[in-house]
């Protein structure tokens, strides 16, 4: 009886440390697994590693390959805006320069004769000023449609006399001047004849000045109000009205 306890006491054993072997078989297997796995996991992110660090490498090399060699994109495109706007501005400098040429062109082929303006000025004739005389070359200029460097080309067309010999010789005198145009030329003419008067002078020029047979009312009556507005002790309008009447053509003194 006793034998047959110690039979199912040493089988129980047996089983139980085949059981616990086999458990731990079983986890030392497990274990096993998890640390190939785990291995193999640190060399597949060392070779991923591996590979970004030779692409980076590759990327600094092809970047330094290029700066070096030829201009990156920016500057590429900042050259070409550049050459692009350079070449405009020629273009539109090349444009100016023909309108230039074609005005320039059809100045020389219009024929100016500033002798039909019949205005006259000798430095003499005191039925005329020099303020009137400028006014009146100006305002036909517009009229006339011609420039300020025809008016000035043609000037020796509008003096005589006196006047004549002093424009020859100033012009002599500024021969080499460039700057010397028709404002020059104009600002030296008023200093040459503008000359100063006493009211008694301007009275006596007013009394004696008649308007010309071929002189509009209009020019003949700016005139006598300039003269007017030289003097220091200016005339009543309404004796200048009566000189202005007893002065003017006989069908317009009515």
């Amino acid at each position: 009886m006793s034998n047959d306890n110690e039979l199912v006491t040493n089988s129980d054993g047996e089983d139980r440390a085949n059981l616990i072997g086999e458990q731990q078989l079983a986890g030392a297997t497990a274990m096993d697994t998890t640390q190939q796995l785990m291995a193999l996991l640190r060399q597949q992110s060392e070779a991923v590693a591996s590979c970004m660090y030779e692409i980076g490498n590759m990327r600094m090399e092809r970047c330094r390959a290029a700066s070096t060699s030829t201009p990156n994109n920016a500057t590429t495109a900042y050259v070409e805006k550049y050459q692009q706007n350079r070449n405009d501005q020629l273009n539109l400098q090349q444009q100016q320069l023909e309108i230039r040429a074609d005005y320039d062109e059809n100045d020389r082929g219009r024929n100016v004769d500033l002798c039909k303006w019949h205005v006259k000025f000798d430095g003499m004739d005191k039925s005329i000023s020099d303020e009137s005389f400028i006014f009146r070359i100006e305002k036909l200029r517009v009229l006339s449609q011609v420039s300020y460097d025809e008016l000035f080309a043609q000037f020796h067309c509008l003096v005589s006399g006196k006047a004549k010999r002093w424009y020859w010789k100033t012009l002599e005198e500024r021969e080499n001047d460039l700057s010397f145009d028709y404002f020059a030329l104009k600002k030296e003419f008023v200093d040459q004849y503008k000359a100063t008067k006493s009211d008694y002078e301007l009275i006596h020029e007013i009394m004696n000045r008649k308007q010309q047979p071929a002189e509009s009312f209009e020019d003949y009556n700016v005139d006598i109000h300039n003269l007017r507005f030289k003097m220091k002790n200016k005339m009543p309008e309404s004796e200048l009205i009566k000189i202005i009447k007893s002065n003017v053509k006989p069908r317009l003194s009515l």
